[in-house]
Order: C-alpha cells, then sequence, then structure tokens
C-alpha cells in the first residue's frame, strides 16, 4: 500500500498546483509613448481637453480630458493606435503582379486598439495670463483596453512642456 499512496499524493499534488496555475500567462511591458503637436482646447473653467500626436512603441492619437476646477487633478485620457504606413517609402513593397506593369504603391492602414482609462493625480503648469503650459506627473490608470491589448491593466505618467508641444508618456501595462 505505501508503495501506491506515494506516486498517488505525488500526481495529485501537481495536479492541483496546475489546477492553481493561471490559465494565461501575465507578462509586463514597459512603453514609452513620444509626444508631440500639442493642441490645449478649454471647454469651461473647470475642463480642459489636451490632444498629442503618440509615436514610438504606441503610435497614434493621445487624448487628455482633464477636470481642472478642483483640488486633485482628475479626468479620463485615450490612446488610440490607428496610423497609415507609407508604402512608397521602400520600407514594405508590394510585389509586382504577373501581366501588370510596375506595382502601384498604397497606404497600409494599421489599428492596434485602444487603451483607455483615468487620471488619477498631477500637477498642471500655467502662465501669468492663466494658459496651460505644463503638465508634470500625471498619473493614469488603464480601466479598458481593445484589441491587441486587450486584457492590458496597469498605468502611467506624463509629462509635458506645452510651450515646446512635446512630451512622454511612459505606460506600465500587464498583459494577460
Amino acid at each position: 500500500m505505501k508503495r501506491r499512496t506515494r506516486p498517488l499524493l505525488l500526481c495529485g499534488s501537481a495536479a492541483l498546483l496546475l489546477a492553481l496555475a493561471p490559465a494565461t500567462p501575465v507578462h509586463a511591458a514597459a512603453q514609452v509613448v513620444r509626444l508631440s503637436g500639442a493642441r490645449v482646447s478649454v471647454v469651461d473653467a473647470n475642463r480642459t481637453v489636451v490632444v498629442f500626436e503618440a509615436a514610438g512603441e504606441i503610435r497614434g492619437m493621445l487624448t487628455l480630458m482633464l477636470n481642472t476646477g478642483q483640488e486633485k487633478l482628475t479626468g479620463e485620457w485615450a490612446l488610440v493606435s490607428r496610423y497609415v504606413i507609407d508604402l512608397n517609402t521602400g520600407d514594405a513593397p508590394r510585389p509586382a503582379v504577373e501581366g501588370e506593369g510596375e506595382p502601384e504603391e498604397a497606404p497600409a492602414f494599421v489599428d492596434r486598439g485602444t487603451l483607455q482609462g483615468d487620471v488619477v493625480g498631477g500637477q498642471l503648469a500655467f502662465d501669468a495670463k492663466g494658459q496651460l503650459t505644463g503638465i508634470q506627473g500625471l498619473r493614469t490608470q488603464v480601466r479598458n483596453a481593445s484589441q491587441e491589448f486587450a486584457g492590458a491593466t496597469g498605468g502611467g505618467s506624463l509629462n509635458a512642456d506645452l510651450a515646446q508641444g512635446s512630451g512622454t508618456f511612459g505606460l506600465a501595462l500587464e498583459v494577460k
């Protein structure tokens, strides 16, 4: 009996460990997004929208909707990764089709998905005229993610000099 009990216990323990293991692996990914082309729109005394072009590890458009009339900076954000690749640059030529002349290049559309969530803190800088000139230590949390980013959780930090129209958005994402 002892010879049978020990292997059964080992097999049972291994099965229990497998059952408790996560079904899908989780990996962390740090993403650095370079921001440029800042456009600021003051909606009202308590709401400002800032839009950036995003480049780097995630390309597309970043929109910040900031609630500025409170003691703590809050709001929402969305990073939509949708862009066009110009095939005329020679990076990705289309093959010629037999019987036709030179292949005609067309743009390639890329849609990686969207990350969106909440603004949970940070500081805004204003000039003497009350114009927004900077964003420092803006903290974000991911609430929703789609397509390539589906299942992503985490957050990030954003710093931008709006007078220069540029900044950096560092995201720490965990993707299932």
